[in-house]
């Protein structure tokens, strides 16, 4: 039941057994990272990147990856709220 729950749990990311990942299908890891690139992608539209104009995509992305330290993945920036 261990290596059941060690195998299925296991964040890969910060290689920890994260119950989340059962309950939810989202690691508390996960939902902080997202949590980050939300607040930090507001902060850009907000601070003078967008101002008025908006940003694309693709250079959002750009700038969200420049600024940290994991690399940002695509799939996971497309499902920002």
């Amino acid at each position: 039941m261990r290596e059941a729950i060690r195998t299925s749990a296991m964040d890969p990311r910060m290689g920890k057994i994260d119950m989340g990942l059962l309950n939810t299908g989202t690691g508390a890891g996960q939902c902080k990272m997202r949590d980050d690139m939300h607040r930090e992608l507001l902060t850009m539209l907000d601070g003078g990147a967008g101002k008025g104009r908006g940003v694309g995509w693709g250079d959002a992305m750009k700038r969200l990856g420049e600024q940290s330290s994991i690399r940002v993945d695509a799939a996971e920036f497309s499902e920002l709220p």
